[in-house]
């Protein structure tokens, strides 16, 4: 399940980093996708958790151990890298001499100060952030105190085994083009997803828990009428640019993979698969076979 966005599955990695404590299940967030004899695991991801999240489902030890190589949306020990976080943390801050008041309205101020004096943070913190920015600043300060982080995540968890196993790792995007992701996040819907951003923060804990069931179980019908139509609907621009054009650009290479020889497990967000612009049905309409684990 990158990326690693706040409400339900975009805005501040904070929608990416859902997860749910591992219990035996019927079904999972791991698929099989098959045409012919060529087979490949498609895995639905969440970037961070924490420690009760483990072990993972069996499904994923299973597809691991079936695939020859780990292909992940980008390579996740750069992206922990001290370097990319300050190539991330310059994106998020006006290098212009603005500050936040003067990018959002007045309303969204006050509701963001509240909110703030709620958590005993204080606002001039955040000046010199954009509000993208702050939306990623406030979910990492909450996942942190729930105890969420990378090093416990899907990818990261794997990306270790993988290096321990001497198994080949490829990555669908570099982190540079992550980067540039994140750097248009939230265009043009800057009020609206810091308001957004807010309102979740207030219930995190109850959402959290309520879209780690629905991974945990694979549940992408109701992952897409919870969270994707909202996001459809409500930011539309940043629903595009975050899933549609990533989705229809790793496709071609998902299909690729299929075809080849060897076996693949293909690891990407799980608000990736669902909905008609999701991975999976695209792969159905493409005529493969798809075998939930």
């Amino acid at each position: 399940m990158q990326h690693q966005n706040l409400r339900r599955c975009c805005y501040g990695l904070a929608a990416l980093f859902l997860l749910l404590s591992t219990a035996a299940s019927a079904a999972t967030s791991v698929w099989q996708v098959s045409k012919g004899k060529h087979t490949l695991y498609l895995a639905g991801t969440f970037h961070l958790l924490n420690s009760a999240d483990h072990p993972l489902p069996d499904a994923f030890e299973q597809a691991y151990l079936a695939a020859d190589t780990l292909i992940f949306e980008t390579d996740v020990s750069i992206a922990q890298s001290p370097e990319y976080q300050r190539k991330a943390a310059a994106l998020v801050m006006f290098q212009d001499g603005r500050t936040l008041d003067s990018a959002i309205k007045p309303a969204t101020y006050a509701a963001l100060e509240q909110f703030l004096t709620q958590r005993s943070l204080p606002i001039e913190t955040f000046a010199r952030l954009t509000p993208v920015g702050v939306s990623l600043m406030l979910s990492s300060i909450e996942l942190q105190r729930l105890g969420m982080s990378a090093q416990q995540g899907v990818e990261y968890t794997f990306n270790l085994k993988a290096s321990v196993d001497n198994k080949r790792r490829d990555y669908l995007e570099t982190p540079d083009e992550q980067l540039q992701f994140i750097s248009r996040m939230g265009q043009g819907e800057e009020d609206d997803m810091l308001l957004y951003t807010i309102e979740d923060l207030l219930s995190i804990e109850t959402e959290l828990a309520t879209m780690k069931r629905y991974w945990l179980t694979g549940d992408i019908t109701s992952m897409d009428s919870q969270y994707l139509q909202d996001m459809r609907t409500r930011f539309p621009r940043s629903y595009q640019d975050l899933l549609v054009s990533r989705n229809n650009a790793w496709l071609p290479h998902i299909e690729s993979m299929v075809k080849s020889d060897g076996t693949e497990l293909v690891m990407v967000g799980a608000m990736h698969l669902p909905g008609p612009d999701g991975l999976l049905a695209q792969l159905q309409a493409r005529g493969y076979q798809l075998k939930q684990q």
